[in-house]
């Protein structure tokens, strides 16, 4: 099923977030994810975690698909490399839910926290209700 054209408007709304705080949220995110779920830690290299190589690739693809929600198609190579990841690790629909139910908490994170780093940046998070 198509997005709407809402739906358009909410991705594309996200681009500045996720150009200034893509990585804080994607660390906060494996972050918990991996810590509640600590059967994927097989899944996920650990050495990208503690570099912010894993964050970093899962904050530029989030970035890469916001600011081109109107022209998907430029994304396909990268899609490409992405998927035969996933499939020579075996990842399959089991993982998304641990993926999926860890995402939305992990974007509020940036909203009420403090002064992190993250990435190799210091990142003042977005005030609550802005």
């Amino acid at each position: 099923m198509p997005l709407t054209l809402e739906q358009i408007h909410i991705v594309r709304d996200t681009v500045p977030i996720l150009k200034e705080h893509g990585c804080a949220i994607t660390a906060h995110f494996y972050a918990d994810m991996l810590s509640a779920h600590t059967d994927l830690n097989n899944i996920f290299n650990h050495t990208n975690q503690i570099n912010g190589q894993q964050p970093q690739a899962l904050a530029d693809s989030l970035y890469a698909y916001a600011s081109h929600i109107d022209d998907l198609g430029v994304l396909g190579p990268a899609i490409e490399r992405i998927s035969q990841k996933h499939a020579s690790l075996y990842v399959c629909s089991l993982f998304l839910l641990p993926y999926s139910s860890h995402s939305i908490p992990s974007a509020g994170f940036v909203h009420y926290s403090g002064t992190i780093s993250v990435c190799g940046a210091r990142v003042q998070p977005i005030p609550a209700g802005r």
